[in-house]
């Protein structure tokens, strides 16, 4: 079953998101943060400030602002003479917008949501009232508001239009439109940065022959392999118990068994050739069996929870021998909680890290695969995102890692409802080059697309669900960025 190395090595993009222990420091202010990502995105020869300029044609004609949200309300607006950014230009400061002056500014969001988590409040609940339960959404459209700032001050955000539904707490985007008597910004249309071209890898002309949904392509792949995608592997036993369950015997047979369709081992003739160009396997967080909390504490330290990681170390050291295998920390694993996720130790596992086919990445990570670069979390980022949508269905959880390329950043809620690090020399979560591959675990279901930017290259998305549950591997080719789906009965 053995395999030729399919890893490529990306050291300038995976570095950021190293964090060595010594510098885990919680001690600091997380403005610092969001300070970084503005300069970042939205600096004076950045990529927002120049597709603002070339789409609202700032000080030289008509507004053609690229958004599909305002598209109704600019028409309407040309209908009356008005809404034009002729004479519009950029200004560097929220401070020098002055009334009745059509400019545009660049600054952070921030939405003010009274359903949102409060440490403080929490705090003081805890003292007197039963914890609350865990919030679906945190969206309520009678209440929020929507606030542009910068160093030099904040804004808040009015008008009509779809493009309050694009806008979360911490994205860096460039807003066309006039101050209004009262002291508010009515927005016109608004622009985020976008993605820098991809490092390497399929060139577009390959990739448009597969503008397609999973399990459907126009031309058969004649170069690359393909890469399995999964999530939620679940394996060993949560309960903390010490003796093998039932539970630990089943996880492990589901294991077991994607460890043979990889060998080509089931499934019939054509899934065994498929299985056989496989190069390398993703594994997208929640590997270990979620905790259960036991009844009665059972030592002197008072361990509540117990996840083993032996069954995980033996599959892992199983794939690693014969094919390149990388995998991501989840908010199930015994990883720390605040993101980027640090890679799994590899006390965990001993028998597998005696490989070099075992890459333990971060959470989010960059992986690189013959060639192609892959970026992917466990799914926290968009599970997050989710709860900023009023009565949300499950569609939207594509839209919303579609538009996590669009804004160029995976996490753009962290820290304000999303733990992570308070980092002051670096915003890690920010997207520096477009992937080829986007991969989001932990989901409900399996949904996919294939995002074209401006800039003329494609990123295959592609949202993964439970493997314990539904047996989901999906294949992506990496020269093709064609995808297919294969559903293992794990009916034990």
């Amino acid at each position: 079953m053995s395999r030729t190395s399919a890893h490529t090595p990306l050291p300038a993009l995976s570095a950021p998101l190293t964090l060595p222990l010594k510098a885990r420091v919680y001690a600091r202010q997380y403005a610092a943060l969001y300070h970084f990502r503005l300069r970042r995105l939205a600096h004076a020869n950045g990529r927002l400030r120049k597709r603002a300029t070339q789409g609202w044609r700032l000080g030289s004609g008509a507004a053609e602002g690229k958004s599909k949200s305002t598209s109704k309300r600019k028409d309407d607006a040309d209908d009356e003479g008005e809404g034009s950014a002729a004479g519009a230009h950029m200004l560097e400061r929220l401070l020098d917008i002055r009334p009745g002056q059509m400019v545009a500014v660049c600054g952070v969001v921030y939405c003010n949501m009274r359903l949102k988590p409060d440490v403080l409040e929490d705090l003081t609940r805890e003292q007197y009232l039963p914890p609350m339960p865990t919030r679906t959404t945190y969206a309520d459209a009678a209440t929020d508001e929507v606030f542009l700032e910068d160093e030099s001050g904040r804004v808040r955000l009015v008008g009509d239009g779809e493009w309050r539904a694009m806008l979360v707490t911490g994205i860096v985007c460039a807003v066309l439109g006039t101050e209004t008597r009262a002291g508010d910004f009515d927005v016109a249309d608004v622009i985020f940065p976008g993605l820098p071209p991809p490092t390497a890898g399929p060139s577009t002309s390959s990739a448009d022959k597969v503008k397609t949904e999973a399990g459907s392509s126009s031309e058969g792949p004649e170069a690359g392999g393909w890469v399995a995608l999964v999530s939620g592997l679940e394996v060993g036993d949560g309960t903390g118990q010490e003796e093998i369950g039932e539970d630990w015997t089943t996880n492990a047979l589901r294991g077991e068994m994607l460890a043979e369709w990889l060998r080509g081992e089931i499934g019939d003739e054509e899934e065994r050739e498929l299985a056989s160009q496989v190069s390398a396997l993703v594994i997208a967080g929640n590997s270990c069996a979620a905790p259960a909390a036991p009844k009665t504490v059972e030592n002197k330290a008072g361990k509540a929870r117990v996840i083993s990681t032996t069954a995980l170390d033996a599959l892992l050291a199983e794939l690693a021998s014969a094919m390149d295998v990388f995998i991501l920390p989840g908010p199930n694993d015994p990883a720390s909680l605040s993101l980027p996720q640090q890679a799994l130790h590899s006390a965990l596992l001993p028998r597998a890290s005696r490989w070099s086919g075992l890459h333990r990445e971060t959470n989010p990570a960059w992986c690189g695969v013959g060639g192609c670069t892959l970026l992917g979390t466990a799914g926290q980022n968009v599970n997050d995102l989710f709860k900023y949508v009023e009565q949300a269905e499950e569609s939207d959880r594509l839209r919303m890692a579609e538009r996590t390329l669009e804004w160029g950043h995976v996490a753009p809620t962290a820290p304000d409802t999303l733990w992570c690090f308070p980092f002051t020399d670096r915003d890690p979560f920010l997207i520096e080059a477009a992937p080829h591959i986007y991969f989001i675990g932990d989901q409900p279901s399996f949904q996919t697309s294939l995002v074209s930017h401006a800039e003329g290259h494609d990123t295959r998305v592609v949202l993964l669900p439970s493997f314990r549950e539904t047996g989901t591997v999906v294949l992506v080719h990496t020269s093709t960025l064609e995808v297919r789906c294969v559903q293992l009965d794990l009916q034990l």
